[in-house]
């Protein structure tokens, strides 16, 4: 709690809400805010900036389904 998570609004606020969203994933539960929700979420956004990198620098080609629909024999929009 206050003072260790936070020193300031934005901080308490920031956690609060990473431990609501930790919380949520087990449904009726609550969770106080500690140093492992703060790395997943720092991993998280590192992989999500790596990841949005790779594509446009060619390191990650993504490939999409060619549209077709066999079980009906046509091709559908994507």
């Amino acid at each position: 709690m206050c003072p260790t998570d936070g020193r300031s609004g934005a901080d308490l606020v920031q956690r609060g809400d990473a431990a609501m969203l930790r919380a949520k994933e087990d449904r009726g539960a609550f969770k106080f805010f500690d140093s492992t929700i703060d790395e997943e979420m720092k991993w998280k956004a590192a992989l999500e900036t790596e990841l949005r990198a790779a594509i446009p620098n060619g390191d990650i080609v993504p490939f999409f389904p060619a549209g077709g629909a066999p079980r009906y024999g046509r091709a559908c929009r994507l």
